[in-house]
């Protein structure tokens, strides 16, 4: 027998998509012994090196997430490419029919990882009474609670604003904006925070001496987009200021080219108070190439 290489590769069932932070186990045909344990990346892959010619059985696991345990695979020596599929079966978020609202849902836990059932989460109103489709609305406080399952929801007005109150954080008021979508993720909006950058360039160049404007776009963690460059939840920075130097104004971010080089632009939350597991830079692959 001799080790070789092998990929297990977690796909949505529908999308075909590659499903990340799955829990990845090997074990023998019987289930007996197990031969290794990962988490898939962003490309959904799982690698392991096995002992082949062998038959194995691999089983997944992700919260909120169905998978067809166990899954059998025969691992055949090199040359041959080991490379097998998992199909996830990933639970879709309920969504509202209603267009003026947001069908919010989400799943709470306990410090040890159990689901928290009976949480009460109260929502008050900011704005103050409006007409909806010809329907009053009034300033109210609503609660929902968690089931046996830590899991919850209720839908809210889009683009509405709420205090929110948990059950065991009264001290604690966060303030909530409702995306205009048909569904949320609950915990992602009580605990919103900037989740992505998008800019346009793979690289910017500057004429010495001269200066150049890039307009970013900055996205939350319930996909909603902040203002201009969101200078007060994202931190901008030039790695090198001899090289280049930046202002960063509310709508765009100025770059003065000082001296020949190169150096890189990059971003982080300025908030860190809120982690989150994974999470990922900013920005999408490298930090943006100034040249």
């Amino acid at each position: 027998m001799s080790y070789v290489p092998v990929d297990l590769v977690v796909r949505d069932a529908i999308s075909n998509r590659p499903v990340e932070g799955v829990l990845v186990k090997v074990f023998a045909e019987d289930g007996r012994g197990v031969y290794g344990e990962m988490v898939t990346g962003t490309d959904g892959k799982a690698s392991f090196l096995l002992d082949g010619p062998r038959r194995y059985q691999a089983r997944a696991f992700k919260l909120s997430t169905g998978f067809k345990n166990p899954v059998y695979f025969d691992v055949l020596d090199a040359p041959a490419t080991n490379c097998f599929d998992i199909l996830a079966n990933t639970v879709s978020p309920p969504s509202s029919t209603d267009p003026r609202l947001c069908m919010c849902s989400g799943t709470f836990r306990t410090p040890t990882g159990a689901p928290a059932p009976g949480l009460n989460i109260s929502f008050v109103t900011r704005f103050h009474p409006l007409i909806l489709d010809h329907a009053g609305v009034l300033t109210e406080r609503v609660s929902a609670v968690t089931d046996r399952n830590g899991w919850v929801q209720l839908p809210l007005i889009r683009n509405g604003e709420f205090d929110v109150f948990i059950e065991g954080y009264e001290d604690v008021k966060r303030i909530i904006r409702v995306p205009d979508a048909s569904s949320c993720n609950l915990p992602d909006l009580i605990f919103e925070v900037v989740d992505h950058v998008v800019i346009g360039e793979q690289q910017i160049q500057i004429a010495l001496g001269q200066t150049v404007e890039i307009v970013p776009e900055v996205f939350t963690s319930t996909g909603r987009k902040l203002d201009g460059t969101a200078k007060a939840e994202v931190s901008w920075k030039v790695d090198d200021l001899n090289i280049a130097s930046m202002t960063v104004l509310w709508d765009k971010i100025v770059l003065y080219g000082n001296t020949a080089g190169s150096t890189l632009l990059t971003a982080e939350r300025a908030d860190m108070s809120i982690v989150r597991i994974p999470d990922p830079p900013l920005m999408s692959g490298i930090p943006i190439l100034v040249v």
